[in-house]
């Protein structure tokens, strides 16, 4: 204690500290209601359950919007409380069962609405109208802005990546301050586990929706390529399209059926374990929306091959993934074997896209920052 400090002012100071601890102690949680659409369950399934989860420990509690006959499974319950609705069939005026699920959010005494993708942004609007709540919106993909007129009076939108972000700079969506990039968190592997046991077959997996098949037919004919040069390889398609019958179909004339396996598209719960497995990752079509398969296998310290020109900003040639022109089966053969023939580079791309995850794109930090933003919305 200081010679002219007063003798109670230590115990007054630390029975300020006390109860302004105890405040904090006792400040009540923050309720968010999530809009979720069927879409965004399937794609962001990971990233909504690292949230959901890491949201708990920062006061925040949970109740997801969604429709009765989507699939929450992928979320996990509790923390976070799912309020079904049924069909909402929109019309000049208010429907009835939009005015029910308002009741039910005040019900529920839910202070902020966030929609977390653009197709929900006409609920979420309707619903923070009549609860008087203010609402934010996710925006993942680099044609959003269409979807988001009208959206100047939300507290924030929240893009996906730096691509989405400046496409909605651009049209001018909302004032520039409210337009934040929030990138997707993941949890992932601490070092890369790809060519890990050399008695076994390399395992190359291919992902996506196989819509084109102008795009997925030269990784078939890449495949073909290593197996006529008798590489050890196992090679899996994963997904499902309306390209799928002609797809398989050019697998038997290309002589795969041996070695290449086609699977349904699974849930997005289940791809980490597929990564586990998996010595490298494919994505030949580049996707309008943030690609969390290819997140998810960068995650798993799986090297990535990914075709140009896409909206995920994850995807650094030379960096993070090599990069391959779409639809070119030559340059992708190419760099894939330059892969399978030096494990050791493999690996080390596969060790900095992890570096880069970690600075980027953490679980912890995407809450962090969500959580604070969802703090500012409210105030």
């Amino acid at each position: 204690m200081g010679v002219n400090e007063p003798p109670g002012h230590l115990d007054a100071s630390l029975s300020s500290t006390a109860e302004s601890d105890q405040a904090e102690i006792q400040s009540p949680p923050l309720r968010v209601g999530w809009v979720v659409g069927r879409k965004v369950l399937e794609r962001f399934a990971e990233t909504l359950r690292a949230l959901a989860v890491g949201l708990m420990d920062e006061l925040v509690e949970l109740f997801a919007i969604c429709p009765h006959d989507a699939d929450p499974a992928s979320l996990p319950s509790p923390p976070l409380e799912i309020i079904p609705h049924g069909q909402l069939r929109w019309a000049i005026f208010e429907t009835r069962a939009v005015e029910s699920l308002a009741a039910e959010i005040r019900a529920h005494k839910v202070q902020l609405l966030h929609a977390m993708d653009a197709t929900g942004v006409r609920l979420t609007k309707r619903l923070a109208r009549d609860a008087s709540l203010p609402y934010i919106v996710s925006s993942w993909a680099l044609g959003d802005a269409r979807r988001l007129h009208g959206v100047g009076d939300a507290a924030a939108i929240l893009a996906g990546s730096a691509l989405v972000r400046k496409g909605l700079l651009a049209h001018h969506v909302a004032p520039a301050e409210k337009i934040r990039l929030l990138r997707p968190g993941v949890h992932h592997a601490p070092h890369a586990t790809c060519f890990q046991d050399p008695h076994h077959s390399i395992a190359i997996v291919a992902g996506g929706e196989m819509n084109q098949f102008a795009l997925f037919a030269p990784v078939l004919k890449s495949f073909a390529e290593l197996r006529n040069r008798d590489r050890e390889c196992a090679f899996f398609l994963i997904g499902n399209g309306r390209a799928e019958k002609r797809l398989r179909a050019q697998a038997e004339r290309l002589g795969l059926r041996e070695d290449l396996t086609f699977a349904d598209r699974p849930p997005s719960t289940q791809m980490p374990d597929i990564f586990e497995a998996a010595d490298v990752y494919i994505s030949p079509v580049p996707t309008q929306t943030v690609d969390t398969w290819t997140l998810l296998a960068m995650a798993g310290g799986v090297p990535v091959l990914a075709a140009a020109d896409g909206s995920s900003d994850f995807l650094i040639d030379g960096e993070t993934a090599m990069l391959f022109e779409r639809g070119d089966a030559g340059d992708l053969t190419a760099k894939l074997t330059a892969l399978l023939d030096d494990p050791r580079k493999a690996r080390e791309q596969a060790e900095r896209a992890l570096s880069y995850l970690h600075e980027h794109h953490s679980a912890p930090g995407m809450v962090s920052e969500l959580a604070r933003i969802y703090r500012e919305s409210v105030l």
